[in-house]
């Protein structure tokens, strides 16, 4: 969750967000993927004690129905192939100050993996997943297109491009600042579907260990697409719906694959609890949902925002969203369900509809349970 995430898209589109921002949140005001508590409150408490806590309203829809982010459809009447393409370039793009902050994240990344000790993950079976969101960062390293500058240029000047890289490199893909398609909930980081663009606002901060959980939450999702491609490129019907899932028409309400929306939270949950040694499970756990959303009680973790290098209200809140996640993350194996319902009723909410995949690769309605405490 960092500071927060977004996707957008007019037409057919569609991208991922990790919110931290100051705004109304309305049943449409958030979309896919969210990440900061600042939603998770106006979630739970409502939108009018959320807009008390900060200026600014809004109450834009986040899904690919609202801004040009991305479009993802089928080759002919085939649907053999996706073909997507993503928005185009901000005005003010700087390819070359791109490529420097493109550097600059690879090596925090590395630099980050280095400080955390993977043994401590609660749950063993996180880790190879969470060790391989590393390894794909890290792997993009090599890829030529990372920058979204050069890759508009060979989409412009390769026919099926977008099509191609979703199906042959599935794992590769591009970043972007785009402040205008982040700018409506100030999210830091968004994550669109297809062809895959990691899209950054301006004040992304390679330094921060919030703003990299943000990163790795919307890798989750990438690397969620890709296994799913590479596993249906022969069937290409379950690849056709797995896309025409992430593809909105114009007014139609958003969807939520809840699973692979907690798997995300999770990494992030697991990966910040491992930074703290251990003290976002301790402090979960010595408190109740109440407090935990309470700003008042921030005086409870004031060294481990300091450890975190939080300062402003906005981060605070992003940081009260992942301590929510952990008091039901780490309520034990008999809790998983309780942990998938709690991202559920956050994402219905906020106008999302609830989705799992079944036996068929097919997403269904998900029906889910109360959630402890809230309801």
């Amino acid at each position: 969750m960092g500071r927060k995430n977004h996707r957008n898209a007019p037409a057919p589109k569609e991208g991922a967000k990790s919110p931290r921002t100051r705004a109304d949140v309305r049943k449409n005001a958030e979309d896919h993927r969210i990440r900061n508590v600042l939603l998770l409150i106006g979630a739970v408490i409502g939108s009018t004690a959320l807009g008390v806590m900060f200026k600014g309203s809004n109450d834009a829809t986040f899904d690919n129905t609202t801004s040009p982010a991305v479009t993802a459809t089928t080759n002919g009447n085939s649907a053999t192939h996706p073909a997507a393409s993503g928005p185009n370039l901000p005005p003010d793009f700087d390819e070359a100050k791109l490529d420097i902050l493109i550097a600059k994240i690879e090596n925090a990344m590395t630099a980050f993996k280095a400080q955390l000790n993977f043994d401590k993950i609660k749950h063993p079976n996180m880790k190879p997943g969470i060790l391989r969101l590393f390894d794909l960062i890290g792997n993009n390293a090599k890829n030529d297109l990372k920058n979204y500058g050069k890759y508009k240029r060979a989409e412009a000047s390769t026919k099926d491009l977008s099509a191609t890289r979703v199906t042959t490199r599935p794992y590769d893909f591009s970043y972007l600042v785009d402040d205008s398609t982040l700018d409506s909930l100030k999210f830091v980081a968004a994550y669109s579907h297809f062809p895959r663009h990691m899209i950054l606002s301006s004040d992304f901060n390679p330094n921060s260990p919030m703003d990299l959980l943000a990163m790795l939450h919307e890798a989750t999702h990438l690397g969620t697409d890709a296994d799913f491609v590479l596993d249906t490129r022969n069937d290409p019907e379950t690849l056709r719906a797995y896309l025409h899932f992430y593809t909105h028409e114009p007014g139609e309400k958003k969807k939520c694959d809840v699973v692979d929306e907690a798997k995300a939270w999770a990494v992030q949950t697991e990966l910040l609890n491992v930074f703290l040694d251990g003290d976002l499970e301790k402090l979960a756990n010595s408190m109740s949902v109440r407090q935990i959303m309470d700003r008042g009680e921030s005086h409870r973790y004031e060294d481990i925002l300091k450890k975190l290098k939080i300062e402003n209200e906005e981060e605070i809140y992003s940081f009260m969203g992942l301590l929510l996640s952990a008091k039901y993350y780490f309520a034990g194996p008999n809790h998983d369900n309780e942990f998938i319902d709690i991202i559920a009723y956050i994402h219905e909410k906020l106008g999302a509809r609830l989705f799992v995949m079944d036996k068929n690769k097919r997403f269904v309605p998900y029906k889910r349970k109360p959630v402890v405490e809230l309801e």
